[in-house]
């Protein structure tokens, strides 16, 4: 009696049964399907009958890569293989922040916007609540950049917002303005973060009064997804 393969459900004829050198019709429709990936619309998930465990689906547009890997309750998770991302996102205008404060970015003004021509697989709809929202599991390149409005004196300081809480450490820049120009401060690295984790600036000044932030950016860059 012929059994079948366990990834794909090719057919195996038993030891006893005669052989053909001539390739076995019934398989040829799965061959098809299956090999090398199966090739989606962007956004598409295959039923879980065409999938096998180990298959490779390919978005055809995004350039999204997920490997389909069989858990316990009979289905498929998604393990990403390769998932561009890019996104800027920015607040033309900032608000005050009060010598000697740190503020989390959204006490002054919420990211609001993203440069379309800079996204790719990433949106407004990455933002929430003034933040980036990490959409998958990954090592990331973050971004943030703050411009002072125009003061000489005292320091500034740009830390991650992580989930609320001010990061710094190695997530810290702080500077001295030599002038009495806008002052652009600037902060960038790599970390591993965790779908959903939302990721914003904080600022700390103490120039001896409030100063504005007139504008922020934050860029985000997905290096390689991790399980």
């Amino acid at each position: 009696m012929a059994t079948y393969s366990n990834r794909m459900g090719l057919v195996k004829p038993a030891g006893s049964e005669p052989r053909s050198n001539s390739s076995i019709v019934t398989n040829a429709d799965l061959t098809d399907k299956f090999m090398p990936c199966i090739l989606v619309n962007d956004g598409v998930t295959p039923p879980t009958g065409d999938l096998y465990d180990g298959a490779l689906v390919k978005e055809k547009t995004s350039g999204i890569i997920w490997e389909a890997r069989k858990n316990g309750g009979g289905t498929f998770d998604k393990v990403y293989v390769r998932y561009p991302f890019h996104i800027e996102a920015y607040r033309a205008t900032g608000g005050a922040i009060a010598a000697g404060s740190t503020t989390a970015h959204t006490a002054w003004g919420e990211l609001n916007g993203v440069t379309s021509a800079a996204c790719k697989n990433a949106s407004a709809a990455n933002l929430s609540g003034g933040r980036f929202v990490v959409p998958i599991k990954g090592l990331w390149f973050i971004r943030l950049v703050h411009i002072w409005q125009a003061n000489s004196a005292g320091d500034r300081a740009l830390a991650l917002s992580y989930n609320g809480s001010t990061i710094t450490g190695e997530w810290e820049q702080l500077q001295r303005p030599n002038n009495s120009f806008q002052h652009k401060i600037a902060l960038e690295n790599t970390s591993i973060f965790n779908a959903g984790d939302t990721i914003g600036a904080a600022g700390w000044q103490n120039s001896g009064g409030a100063l504005n932030i007139d504008e922020s950016i934050l860029r985000a860059v997905l290096i390689e997804p991790i399980q």
